[in-house]
């Protein structure tokens, strides 16, 4: 009976985590998307005006068909020029984003952000959150090269 129980319990903790979305900051809210890679952006000033004091940014990454619809995200659509139908739109690159490569289909490889350079026009699986102090800003948590 004691097995079961701990059986039972070990099976609860377990389904009350979430495995799949990124576990940087329980105050956020991170959204699941897939996009295109267009291009990175790797020399970006720190700039105090634009960039709040806790995103430390390492490069811009430039998307395609990524155009989130959630509320949160309204004012960051804003921003852009609506005239284009599919624009490129930026999600940031910080310190605290993990990079992956898929390789086969199951196996996800950590590499350095600078790997994004060698993959425009590859399909990137994003895990993103809108920054609370400028909602102007997307900062991707998680990254993963497809193809």
């Amino acid at each position: 009976m004691q097995k079961i129980v701990v059986a039972l319990l070990i099976l609860f903790l377990s389904g009350c985590s979430n495995n799949n979305a990124p576990n940087e900051d329980t105050n956020r809210v991170y959204h699941h998307y897939q996009a295109k890679i267009y291009s990175l952006v790797t020399n970006v000033e720190q700039d105090k005006d634009l960039y709040p004091d806790d995103l430390h940014v390492r490069s811009n990454l430039m998307l395609l068909d990524f155009s989130p619809s959630e509320p949160d995200f309204k004012t960051y659509i804003e921003s852009f020029i609506t005239s284009d139908p599919n624009p490129s739109r930026n999600v940031i690159i910080s310190d605290r984003t993990r990079v992956f490569r898929m390789q086969g289909d199951t196996t996800k490889i950590s590499v350095v952000y600078e790997e994004l350079l060698k993959h425009t026009d590859a399909t990137a699986d994003l895990w993103v959150s809108v920054h609370p102090k400028n909602k102007n800003l997307v900062e991707a948590f998680e990254v993963t090269i497809l193809d």
